[in-house]
């Protein structure tokens, strides 16, 4: 274990005495990929997300930027039963539907220049917007919300010019309705067997939701 240590400490006095000094200012940019735990309440199961951030570094602590996500998920089929009856054969399903949520949101970035190493913290705020599957949604096929953002994560100098990133992001989506997602019609809703169905506790309020992602920035212009 000493001796693995002792390496890494040389690996990284080795690396940091071969590149250049990563720019204190200009622009960084990037895209991130990961996976996104939604709250279990919001009736949403995990799935994929892609984000894309574009930072501009005022200072060598402080930044401005705008990320741009998209996460592909769908809908958790235990929060929206249904049944049909024929006669006296009554079916009961789980009825899920693919969503495609999209965040746009402008954020402040306050990081610790450390070598090779740039542990950070960020925030900000934006909308997000949810988009149904139009051949099962009625009406509205998508509704937008305000979107609170708040991550910590650390950027890792491979280059002059390239970094790359572990962050991990809560994503708090304001006002979730989950109703606005079920995709099951009320003539359909299960009525018969409440024992075997029990009804979900509606869920309307602010919802908690992590992404784990990987990611690779590029600063344009540092030498």
């Amino acid at each position: 274990m000493s001796r693995i240590l002792s390496a890494t400490v040389l690996f990284l006095a080795t690396t940091s005495g071969a590149l250049v000094a990563q720019s204190n200012t200009g622009f960084v940019v990037g895209p991130r990929l990961g996976w996104m735990k939604y709250q279990e309440e919001t009736g949403v199961k995990n799935g994929p997300v892609i984000a894309v951030d574009a930072t501009y570094r005022i200072s060598r602590y402080l930044g401005l930027g705008a990320s741009v996500g998209v996460v592909r998920a769908k809908t958790d089929g235990n929060f929206f039963p249904a049944e049909m009856t024929f006669r006296d054969t009554t079916l009961l399903f789980a009825v899920e539907q693919p969503l495609t949520t999209i965040h746009v949101a402008g954020l402040v970035t306050a990081e610790l220049p450390l070598g090779t190493v740039r542990p950070y913290v960020r925030g900000g705020a934006g909308l997000y917007h949810v988009t149904l599957d139009p051949q099962v949604a009625e009406g509205s096929t998508g509704f937008s919300e305000l979107l609170l953002v708040g991550g910590v994560g650390f950027n890792f100098q491979v280059g002059s010019t390239t970094g790359i990133r572990l962050e991990v992001t809560d994503y708090v989506y304001t006002s979730f309705d989950r109703e606005q997602i079920n995709p099951v019609d009320a003539r359909f809703a299960p009525t018969r067997f409440p024992d075997v169905i029990p009804s979900q506790p509606p869920f309307h309020k602010t919802a908690h939701n992590f992404a784990a992602t990987l990611g690779f920035t590029f600063t344009p212009g540092a030498r």
